[in-house]
């Protein structure tokens, strides 16, 4: 949770040999229903796994459109001034 109406995405793994099983899928799936749950509006993933993002149904956003985020963790990162990670939304409420 990165704030009342925003939660992120964070640190999902799935082992190699357990690729293509739809596993991610359903984890992210599993987020999505806790999330709103909670009354999480958006939710967010800083990623370098777009396409797979996108088949969950976020979208590309900018960076400075999360200023939650930025705030919370991006502030401390060493690769504040050339983050190479791809910032993804879904809307969980109608926008």
């Amino acid at each position: 949770m990165l704030g009342k109406d925003l939660a992120e995405v964070r640190s999902l793994v799935v082992d190699p040999k357990y690729h293509h099983k739809g596993i991610g899928r359903m984890l992210v799936n599993h987020i999505i229903m806790e999330s709103s749950k909670l009354g999480v509006e958006r939710l967010i993933s800083l990623t370098y796994q777009v396409d797979f993002f996108i088949k969950c149904g976020f979208n590309i956003v900018e960076k400075e459109t999360l200023p939650e985020k930025v705030w919370i963790d991006c502030m401390n990162c060493p690769k504040f001034n050339r983050c190479d990670e791809v910032a993804m939304i879904k809307y969980l409420t109608e926008k």
